[in-house]
Order: structure tokens, then C-alpha cells, then sequence
């Protein structure tokens, strides 16, 4: 029923891996990037149940052929009623262009209720299908929050169900980024740009024990103490 994915290794992204699932092939082992959340005891359960369910809502003869029955109805159909139609309307016989043209307008009208009469089941179908696998891995996740807590970043499951033309479960993890490791202290001493909104060593502040910024280690004053004196005299003049 399901043919052999095109790739039958796992895939991986930046923050991602992606699982290609088949009833025909057994469920790959736990990726090395998931150990950390995911048991081997879970893993091999809720694989399996992902192929179950979703393998149930693929019936590839069938639907090719509902499809193919579709696909012939919608231009057979209208065709053959054409002429009836067009000898319902025209009841004395007389050719007429307006005739014609509502005869066509009631065959357009079929046409169009042929689409959603053959490909509405098949939608409705494959979302039940969805539905279901949806609704068990918001289960799953509810119970790993249970079991992990509220604080604890968790990997998300998407499951895309197999197509008409399309026969793979295709699984996808997203894995929770990890917080990089920093060397940064809080204690660290810091320059004023990033962690000083005051400068507490300029002349108009009060003077606080501690260390003084690297700008000033290592430098003498400009001006000695009567220099200074001198300009604030001059100033006070001016």
C-alpha cells in the first residue's frame, strides 16, 4: 500500500528533524538530538500509533479511482444531458440562439456541481485523518508537560498525512534551542556604555569607593590643584 520513501534517513535542519514513516518499514531509532526528551520506550509506542493512524485514511486504489470517476463525470455528464436539456427547453421545435444558450448555462451549472460532488469526500477524508493524528500529539504533549513541568522547553510534533499522490507520513520535531553557554558573571565590572548610567567619578558627583574606569587608570590630573584654583577664580570673575 505505501511505496518506499525517497529518503529513508532521518533528515535534519537548523532546529528540526524530519522522519519519513511507512507500515512497510520499521521505525527508525531515537534521534540523538531527542534522547534528552523523548524515553525509548515512548518512541517506540508513539511511532507506530502515528503510522496506524494515519495509514487508515489512505486507500490509494480507491481514491484514484473516485478521483478518475470525477474527473470522467465532469465532462461526460454535461455533454450527454446537453441535448436533452436542449429538447426540454425547445418544446415546438424551433431553433433559437437563447434556447441553446440556457441549455449551455444548465450544463455549466452540472459541471460545477460535479466538483465539490466527487472531490468534497476526498477533503473531508484526509481531514478527518489529520484530525485524528492532531488530536493524538496534543495528547502526547500534554502528558510530557505533565511529566516535564510548565518551565521546561519541550520538542513540537507535526505530522503532514499521506496524499492521493503522496504516500509518506512525513513527521516533523521541532527541537527546543538550547541556551548557549556564556562566560558572563554578574559580578563582572562592566564599562559604562553597557552597565553605568551615571558616572560616578566625574567632579560635579560625589566621589563612591571602588574602581575607577579604565579611562583614568594609568593618568596624571592635567592640572595641579592651584592651576585649578586659578580657572575658578577666573571663571567667578568672567
Amino acid at each position: 500500500m505505501f511505496s518506499k520513501p525517497r529518503y529513508y534517513r532521518p533528515r535534519r535542519t537548523v532546529d528540526s528533524i524530519v522522519l519519513f514513516l511507512s507500515p512497510s518499514q520499521p521505525p527508525p531509532p531515537v534521534p540523538l538530538e531527542l534522547t534528552n526528551y523523548v524515553s525509548a520506550s515512548a518512541w517506540a509506542v508513539r511511532l507506530p500509533n502515528i503510522v496506524h493512524v494515519a495509514s487508515q485514511y489512505y486507500k490509494p486504489t480507491l481514491e484514484k479511482m473516485w478521483l478518475l470517476l470525477g474527473f470522467i463525470s465532469m465532462f461526460v455528464v454535461p455533454l450527454t444531458l446537453n441535448h436533452m436539456i436542449y429538447q426540454a427547453i425547445d418544446r415546438d421545435g424551433d431553433p433559437d440562439i437563447n434556447y441553446t444558450l440556457k441549455a449551455r448555462a444548465i450544463g455549466f451549472g452540472i459541471f460545477v456541481g460535479i466538483i465539490p460532488l466527487f472531490f468534497l469526500p476526498i477533503v473531508i477524508w484526509k481531514y478527518i485523518g489529520a484530525r485524528r493524528v492532531r488530536t493524538m500529539l496534543q495528547d502526547w504533549a500534554k502528558e510530557d508537560r505533565v511529566l516535564r513541568g510548565p518551565t521546561v522547553s519541550l520538542p513540537v510534533w507535526k505530522v503532514k498525512t499521506p496524499g492521493v499522490f503522496r504516500p509518506s507520513i512525513v513527521l516533523t520535531i521541532t527541537v527546543p534551542r538550547e541556551r548557549p553557554p556564556t562566560t558572563f558573571h554578574p559580578d563582572v565590572y562592566m564599562p559604562t556604555y553597557i552597565n553605568a548610567p551615571l558616572d560616578d567619578y566625574t567632579p560635579q558627583m560625589k566621589r563612591k569607593p571602588g574602581l575607577p574606569h579604565l579611562s583614568v587608570i594609568g593618568y596624571h590630573p592635567i592640572f595641579t590643584p592651584r592651576q585649578e584654583k586659578r580657572f575658578a577664580d577666573l571663571s567667578m570673575r568672567v
